[in-house]
């Protein structure tokens, strides 16, 4: 379930965005928190001509006080994983995970006041908090250029 308490938009010119507000992603059954993503607020800039050559060129993104909680249930279940996905990610008969013919790039993603936490069956579960962040990759399989600030355990990184 998808909740928007918030106003968005979407505009095509000068260059296509989108913007959200007070956006929230339900958790499913069974999740130690009851969302799995929160977010405050979210800009969305595309650049127009990579569209036209089936190439999705995010040019910027902002992410302001995004909140992610992802977990592995005890049967290895993902609480990310819906359906779509995993469709998205299935191996061919080679074993290589299939890719769709779009290529995706983000140039400039910065979060703000970001948290992540992650929970597995097996470990204690995984809290950082504070992250601001800047990363960037020409294709979602990288290389991943990332630079910021994190807290994790109380202690600053």
């Amino acid at each position: 379930d998808v909740t928007i308490n918030g106003d968005f938009g979407v505009a095509f010119l000068p260059m296509p965005h989108a913007y959200i507000n007070d956006v929230s992603i339900a958790a499913p059954a069974g999740s130690a928190n009851e969302k799995l993503i929160n977010l405050k607020r979210a800009d969305v800039y595309v650049a127009l001509l990579p569209l036209l050559a089936k190439k999705v060129e995010f040019s910027s993104i902002k992410l302001v006080e995004p909140m992610i909680a992802l977990q592995v249930f005890e049967d290895g279940r993902q609480n990310w994983m819906t359906p779509e996905l995993q469709a998205l990610t299935k191996k061919d008969t080679d074993g290589e995970v299939k890719t769709s013919e779009t290529s995706v790039s983000f140039k400039d993603v910065s979060i703000e006041k970001g948290s992540f936490e992650y929970r597995n069956k097996a470990a204690a579960p995984v809290i950082v908090t504070d992250v601001n962040a800047d990363l960037g990759a020409d294709t979602l399989k990288g290389p991943f250029d990332l630079k910021g600030d994190i807290t994790y355990n109380k202690q600053e990184i």
